[in-house]
């Protein structure tokens, strides 16, 4: 009676659960206690809820993901993994790899590996395939007063920016001018200051306090011996040359300044031996599309008085010709005496009843000095010219 009973009964089911056989439908289905109570609950639509792990050897495929929890891949961090917290720290043991922008708020990078860049940033695209400059740095704000960038070097063992290129590397501010730097030997300047779009205001401008520690603009060759160490002055032309010797004579010479300033007078002294002076001495150098405009001299014997030379002679180029800007006699020329123009035995060139020898020479043509016969007795002269250059 039993088994009878247990037969009839399993024949019901299958009569009112059709197609058993194919599959099952149900509402919703509750393991254990459910979720909310150490269980898991999976409704009709689809919603799976569990109190416990989720544990897949196949791959997990959803439209959205929510992690109430800290996400933690591979070993998570600190163990070759990764872990994302609920608070948006992601950390990662590897590298992180994206094609398109990152967005942040603020970028900190802290380098606590003893090898390798803090910072590494790289392309290697031809021309036709870029457009920008690799690294951009905009500040949009208009009344911002803080720099776009700033670069502090707390140690004195390293340089603060070092800048490499294959050739040359130009830096600036676009429309105030660039500065090109150089680490290899080059015939071309190897630091220059472009404000050639510039249009108003001042090409280079140095400002500082009333009582600058030393200057206010410190310049130092390290060669002893360059032909000169700076030089100031317009395309083709110099204004300030400079020789800066080890003794600390400063030398400078150049160009008069600019339009409806007034000209800049110059004076040098030299000091040639006669045998210098009968060679012929260059005292001012030719200057490139410039004039020389003898203004006044002063010729001083050294050693004893002048003796078998007739004439001491400060030279110049007037009309393509050579002539004696200033002609004075060996009778003038005793030891220790002064020389200046109009005093006695010293003659300034007079052309067509004009005093020529204060005329500007021909361009590019330098001042020299010369005689008739190398002098005996005195050793060398003192010589003072006063120019301008026009």
């Amino acid at each position: 009676m039993k088994r009878l009973i247990l037969m009839i009964l399993a024949l019901v089911l299958i009569i009112s659960v059709p197609a058993f056989s194919a599959y099952t439908k149900f509402t919703e289905i509750q393991v254990g206690g459910g979720y909310g109570s150490t269980g898991a609950n999976l409704t009709s639509a689809g919603v799976g809820q569990f109190n416990g792990a989720f544990t897949a050897d196949g791959a997990g495929t959803f439209g959205s993901l929510v992690c109430t929890a800290a996400a933690t891949f591979g070993g998570g961090y600190g163990s070759t993994g990764a872990t994302i917290s609920t608070t948006g720290i992601g950390q990662f043991n590897g590298a992180l790899t994206t094609d398109g922008l990152i967005t942040s708020n603020t970028i900190a990078s802290t380098q606590t590996v003893t090898s390798g860049y803090g910072l590494y940033i790289t392309r290697n695209l031809a021309a036709a395939s870029t457009d920008s400059a690799l690294v951009y740095i905009l500040n949009s704000s208009a009344t911002d007063d803080k720099p776009a960038l700033s670069v502090r070097q707390n140690t004195t063992a390293q340089n603060v920016i070092e800048a490499y290129g294959s050739t040359n590397l130009r830096w600036g501010v676009t429309g105030i001018g660039a500065e090109l730097l150089t680490t290899a030997a080059t015939t071309t300047a190897a630091s220059t200051i472009d404000a050639s779009t510039v249009t108003s205001g001042d090409g280079l401008l140095i400002t500082t306090a009333d009582t600058p520690l030393n200057g206010g603009f410190y310049f130092r060759c390290v060669d002893e011996n360059p032909n000169v160490d700076f030089s100031i002055g317009e395309s083709g032309n110099t204004v300030i040359a400079g020789t800066l010797g080890v003794s600390g004579t400063t030398t400078l010479s150049g160009l008069a300044a600019g339009p409806g300033t007034g000209t800049i007078i110059y004076t040098k002294r030299v000091t040639p031996t006669v045998a210098e002076v009968h060679a012929g001495y260059t005292v001012v150098s030719a200057v490139s599309g410039r004039k020389i405009r003898l203004v006044d001299y002063s010729v001083v014997a050294v050693g004893g008085n002048v003796a078998t030379q007739t004439h001491f002679y400060v030279k110049g180029t007037q009309s393509a010709g050579a002539v004696n800007l200033v002609d004075i006699a060996a009778a003038a020329l005793t030891r220790a005496a002064l020389n200046k123009p109009w005093t006695a035995s010293n003659t300034l060139l007079v052309t067509s009843s004009d005093l020529a020898a204060l005329n500007a020479c021909d361009a590019n043509t330098a001042i020299t000095l010369g005689d008739d016969a190398q002098a005996t007795t005195a050793t060398s002269f003192i010589v003072d010219i006063t120019y301008a250059v026009d």
